[in-house]
């Protein structure tokens, strides 16, 4: 679901957690969640980001490995 305009007036922060069968999205500090199940082979070894009707700018971007 689309985030109120006013979440959306300037940068949104995204917290996204990636594991072997699925990927959970955070938008706007858990106002929006999306969770995916997905279990792509194991010769993939990228992640690519899009979007959609306008422009996104990745800003930073921290990995932290899941134990």
């Amino acid at each position: 679901a689309p985030l109120p305009a006013t979440a959306t007036d300037g940068p949104v922060h995204l917290d996204v957690y990636i594991d072997g069968g699925s990927v959970e999205v955070f938008a706007a500090d858990g106002l929006r969640t999306i969770t995916q199940l997905q279990f792509p082979p194991s010769s993939v070894g990228r992640i690519d980001g899009f979007a959609t009707d306008g422009v996104a700018e990745l800003v930073s971007l921290t990995v932290t490995p899941i134990i």
